[in-house]
């Protein structure tokens, strides 16, 4: 068993490796230049909104890992392009350390198709949101198998207080089909959809306001993490109050 343990380590360890650190990962870093090519003037050229889009997304990545929420190279954080910068929507590499990610390595799309099926789905479906963070912290993914859901147990739970969607686990999301569903359990106000035994995705109209979600969502996941492990009895706001506060935080 420890000799197929070492063994699946090493594997993962030189997969690892072989994306961060390849031709065509160090070539990537040239794609936002190329794509940004204008075919009617020939010159190379990116407005300022998306170059700011690309610090803001590049920041949020870095806070990401600064606190903790990131997962290896995957997961995803994204912004939509305006339809004068070309449409679509910048989004995680997928192929490198949250860390290790600068504003000229966010991408027009990513290697991990997950990104491209959950992220084009919401923005199809929800044209008021223009970034998405998806996560897989323990408290969140924890929250997401529970069948009771997100439970608003503290102040900070206020702000998702009928403001939530599910999404039921299909497997791996890579299956452009599943989009569909995806943009019909999301809804039309929805800003945080807990995707079942999988993670979750928090919205917002700026990367900022997404990344500061998905913060007080995990810590309001990781409460009612302790919460369920604790015999001690604690106090339950009414659904009253959280309702008179839900759109103040």
């Amino acid at each position: 068993i420890a000799r197929g343990i070492l063994h699946y380590r090493k594997a993962q360890e030189q997969r690892l490796r072989a994306m961060l650190f390849s031709p065509t990962a160090r070539f990537r870093r040239l794609l936002p230049q190329l794509r940004a090519f204008s075919s009617s003037t020939g010159v190379l050229r990116e407005s300022k909104a998306v170059t700011m889009l690309r610090r803001d997304l590049a920041a949020a990545h870095q806070l990401t890992a600064r606190y903790g929420m990131d997962d290896l190279v995957w997961n995803h954080i994204s912004a939509r392009v305006s339809d004068e910068d070309g449409g679509g929507f910048l989004v995680t590499p997928g192929s490198m350390m949250y860390e290790e990610i600068f504003p000229e390595d966010i991408l027009h799309s990513s290697e991990n198709v997950t990104a491209n099926v959950i992220h084009g789905a919401i923005y199809d479906n929800r044209p008021d949101i223009n970034a998405i963070m998806h996560i897989h912290t323990h408290a969140v993914c924890t929250v997401s198998a529970l069948p009771q859901g997100l439970e608003f147990l503290v102040q900070d739970a206020a702000q998702f207080y009928d403001n939530v969607a599910y999404h039921p686990w299909e497997g791996i999301s890579e299956d452009y089909a599943e989009q569909e569903r995806i943009g019909k359990s999301i809804g039309p106000s929805a800003m945080c959809l807990i995707m079942q035994n999988h993670g979750a995705c928090t919205l917002g109209k700026t990367v900022g306001e997404a990344w500061v979600r998905a913060y007080y969502l995990e810590k309001v996941c990781q409460v009612q993490v302790l919460r369920s492990s604790s015999i001690i009895s604690i106090v339950i706001i009414c659904s009253h109050q959280f309702s008179c506060f839900a759109h103040t935080l």
